[in-house]
This record gives structure tokens, sequence and C-alpha cells, in this order.
């Protein structure tokens, strides 16, 4: 039986039964005014949105894509990605930034190179709700083992490794099974295993890679082609997804972060009955939720109840952004100082006073080719902050709602966003 190591991967994401609801377009229709029926100028896809196709990458132009997070001891040379697992704690290899939806799909990869098969070390494809919630090809010790662990007991089914017989891995969906999968061309596929489909088999993360025995080495894995015969699919319409936080817990679509990650904590981000967002006083906080899955904003609309906000303190901000992956793209509306302000990237932001009553409800939308900041008492009645052309593509954008804090003040100061996408009565 292999050693299951995934519950120390280093990119973890909290577990609960939330689930987003997302669609082909914006299922759950715009509120009020808000920006409808623009044309999209980004690329065409044929595939579902937020599916798998989402992600494609054969390796081949030698630096690590915008929607990977890499760790450990990883290179793309020679048209593949190479993986040289150091640790058997954590995990080697690429992590997408975003989750994707195996349903009625699947991912599919190349690897033309293995570890050594005399060796513990672990290469693997996994597609991970969280440590443990997760299906998995692996191979270990020469043998190829199909993987699942639906949260009460792991389970594997082995088969002798065979590096051309199993050249291609694949993990597939369909009317409600999952199979697990191995090729010699990419083309014919023999299952080694199925299960029945998780709840959250339409919430997952990839990654791609392994790891070691120890602090020594076994070789390099190699991956290609990952979902290379996949159609192309985007990222699903940014209004199509709401949440009213009612639940203890962030769930799924979402995931916490904070800086400073270590040490003293000036803010958490938690959910119970509405987002919090409660800041401590000390100097260079900052804590924010960011979405599971990217979103494409191009004719639709970002929207959260913020506040009301009634603590201001000097270096206290609270934002409502929208980010690419490159970090560099990004938009936001946020509070400062008084001031309700909208801004591009680093640009100088463009302000107008905080209205307490009329600001309650923040607005990033798109049509047309414009970009509109706006803020509302109700979602029925907006009032602009900034009007700006579209700067950069929008088509897949992680949003995040939270607060900074830059200099120490005596706090604490709490801050509720009390929805997003939706209206609070």
């Amino acid at each position: 039986m292999p050693t299951r190591l995934y519950a120390v991967l280093t990119v973890l994401l909290a577990s609960c039964g939330f689930k987003p609801t997302v669609g082909a377009g914006d299922a759950s229709g715009p509120p009020g005014d808000a920006a409808v029926d623009a044309p999209d100028a980004g690329p065409i896809y044929t595939g579902k949105c937020g599916s798998t196709g989402a992600i494609h990458d054969n390796f081949d132009d030698g630096v690590i894509d915008n929607e990977w997070r890499a760790a450990g001891l990883t290179t793309e040379t020679g048209g593949v990605l190479s993986v040289t697992p150091n640790s058997n704690l954590n995990f080697g290899g690429y992590i997408t930034k975003h989750r994707v939806d195996l349903t009625g799909t699947n991912v599919a990869v190349e690897v033309p190179q293995m570890l050594d098969t005399n060796s513990n070390a672990t290469a693997a494809l996994y597609l991970v709700a969280d440590p443990t919630h997760y299906l998995a090809i692996t191979q270990q010790d020469g043998t190829l083992n199909a993987e699942w662990d639906t949260g009460t007991n792991a389970t594997d089914l082995g088969v002798d490794y065979d590096p051309v017989a199993d050249r291609w891995w694949r993990i597939s969906e369909a009317s409600g099974t999952v199979t697990f999968e191995v090729s010699a061309d990419g083309a014919a596929f023999t299952p080694i295993g199925t299960v029945a489909s998780p709840p959250w088999v339409d919430d997952i993360e990839i990654a791609i890679g392994g790891y070691s025995d120890g602090v020594v080495t076994h070789g390099t894995v190699e991956f290609d082609n990952l979902d290379d015969k996949l159609d192309p699919a985007g990222w699903c319409k940014a209004g199509g997804f709401g949440d009213q936080f009612m639940r203890p817990t962030v769930g799924y679509a979402w995931t916490a972060r904070k800086t400073p990650t270590t040490g003293a904590s000036g803010c958490t981000a938690t959910v119970n009955n509405g987002a919090h967002f409660d800041q401590s006083g000390i100097p260079n906080s900052r804590c924010w939720l960011a979405n599971g899955r990217a979103y494409d904003l191009a004719g639709s609309y970002a929207y959260a109840h913020v506040g009301p906000i009634t603590m201001q303190k000097p270096g206290l901000t609270t934002f409502l952004r929208a980010i690419s992956d490159n970090v560099i793209d990004a938009m936001m509306i946020d509070f400062d100082t008084g001031n309700l302000c909208a801004q591009i990237r680093s640009d100088t932001p463009i302000c107008r006073p905080y209205d307490v009553a009329a600001d309650l409800y923040w607005r990033i939308s798109e049509a047309g080719g414009t970009v509109v900041f706006d803020a509302s008492p109700d979602t029925m009645t907006w009032t602009p902050i900034a009007t700006v052309p579209v700067p950069f593509p929008l088509n897949a954008l992680e949003i995040q709602l939270g607060t900074e804090s830059t200099i120490a003040y005596s706090g604490p100061v709490p801050l509720v966003v009390g929805t997003y996408n939706e209206s609070q009565n």
C-alpha cells in the first residue's frame, strides 16, 4: 500500500460542504443597472466554463505559466515539466492557482520519464479538494496506483507499472463515476480503477509532481501535454456566483489569506453569518478572502455588501479587488481615510467622500469596453465612483475581499461583508 502524503501538500484549502453555484453564464442575472451583454474581446472557448479545460499546458515555453504555483525543484526545459522531489514532507511540482470542475470531463497528462521505480519516491497526478478529499494516480516502488480519499478512508488499487503502456495518466468523470485510466499513446485508455463521484468533484485543484522518501532524490519525473486533448474552456462569468456567507466556515469557494502568515496576527478572515475581517491594530496586517476559482468579468460584475464602515483609523483600508494571475493587473474599490476610491494597478486612485448610508454596496462591472466602479445603498440605484476603458484582459480574474492596516492604532476594528453578488435584506 503506498504512503499517502498529500495531506502535507504545501497549498491546502479548508474543508466545508459549501459549493459555488456557477453555470455557463450569469445565472442569477444582474442587479439593477449592472452591465450586461457586452462583447467579450477575449479568447473563444468551446468547453464548459470553469471545467478542467481551462487549464492547458504543453510546457513548451520554458517558463511557468501564470495559472500555476510551483513548489520544490521544478524546471521547464525541452518541452516538458521536470520535477526532482527532495522531501517526503513537502510536495514538489506544479499546483493550479484556481479550482476547476471535473464533472463530465477529465484531466490527462503524459509522463515520459519516471522516478526510480525501486524507491519509495512518489510521482503523482492529484485532483484535490482538501487534504482528506482527493483523487490521484501515483507511482511508487514500481506500482501504479489509483487512489482516492473521500474523507473517511483512503483507498488504492495497484497494478505493476509499465513505462510504455502507462505513459499517459487520466482521471475522468461521467454519469456519477470517476475512472482512473492509463494509455500508451494518449488515445486508447485502459481503466485501472473506478469510484463513485464524490460531491466535491466540481471543486478540485490539479497538482502534478511528487515526493521523495526522505531528503535524498531518486531521479526526475517529467510531465507533458496536460489536457491538450480537451476543448479549451474559459472561466465562468463573475456575476454567476454569489455568496451569503451564512455557513460557519470559509468553504471551497474562497481561500482565507493573511499577512503576516506567522507571528502576531492582526487579522484573520472568517465566515459565520457574514464574512468577518476584524483588525486588532497591529501594523502591516492584511487579511482577505480570495475566490477559489477564477472568473470572467467581461460583460459581467462583482459586487459586495460592505459595512457600513463606522470606525475609521489612519492607515486602515477595506477593499474589493479583481486581480489577474500575473498579480500586476488589478483593479479595486477601497475605503481609505474617509474616501471611497477606484484604482487600476498602482495608478493614482480616483476618490470621492464615503457616504455611510449610500455606499453599502460596492461594484466593479464591465460593458462595451468600459469598466465602471460604483456604489449603492440597495443594489437598485448606483452612483459612479469612476469609469475607465478596459485596461487589461478580464477573462481570468481572482476576486478578493479584505482589509489592510499599514500603521498601528488602538483596536480592535471590526468589519463585516454581509454578502457577495447577493442583496442583503
